[in-house]
């Protein structure tokens, strides 16, 4: 009975603690919209290490976007790319920030396809 407990206790802390995280993070990607991204006009940011497994499993997407838009890639783990994660608190990759008119229209955190990406292009 009281390992029940436990494990109740345990799944409840879980769950509030992941809706948390999940509020903080929408309340991050809701601050990124509309700010001016001046080193591109129109196209994707795309936050990336070579470290992380979703992210090598975007690679042929990113590629095949790369060809009709302008993608600015960004290494999170290079030291010349510290400030400009910083600055947009990257919490994790991959994150894709999708400019137009040199404004941040759309945050993506985790993976997505070619097809979702042209989407947000096409609206």
């Amino acid at each position: 009975m009281e390992n029940l407990l436990i494990l109740i206790l345990i799944i409840t802390f879980t769950f509030i603690l992941g809706f948390s995280i999940k509020i903080y993070i929408k309340r991050k990607v809701k601050n990124l919209i509309g700010t001016e991204f001046p080193l591109l006009k129109e196209g994707i940011v795309y936050f990336y290490s070579p470290k992380c497994r979703a992210c090598k499993a975007m690679t042929d997407d990113i590629r095949k976007i790369e060809k009709e838009l302008k993608v600015l890639k960004v290494n999170i783990l290079e030291e010349n790319n510290v400030d400009i994660t910083k600055k947009f608190k990257i919490l994790g990759t991959p994150t894709i920030f999708i400019v137009k008119n040199g404004k941040i229209t759309d945050v993506i955190i985790g993976t997505t396809g070619y097809k979702e990406l042209k989407n947000y292009f096409q609206r």
